[in-house]
């Protein structure tokens, strides 16, 4: 299942779009930075992810995640961690 994201950062304000194939089973998610600058997303300590499924059966709502790239040539993929501190 294809889930959507929209990532913003702790002031509230919009940072990207992103995609990913990855579901709740694994615990680092690859997303596609579909919309913003890779590099000013991955510039943030985290961002907190509000998926298209936030209520349903998708990832937890409003989680903070870490990001970091994936490898050198990523493009504009990076992987997304859930932080400690649990949801915001």
């Amino acid at each position: 299942m294809r889930h959507q994201y929209l990532m913003i950062d702790s002031r509230g304000n919009p940072v990207a779009h992103g995609t990913s194939d990855d579901g709740l089973e694994k615990s680092v998610w690859e997303i596609q930075v579909d919309s913003g600058d890779i590099k000013r997303v991955l510039s943030h300590e985290y961002v907190i992810g509000k998926s298209s499924g936030d209520g349903g059966t998708d990832h937890p709502p409003g989680w903070k995640y870490h990001l970091s790239r994936v490898g050198p040539k990523a493009g504009r993929r990076c992987a997304a961690q859930p932080a400690d501190a649990g949801p915001v």
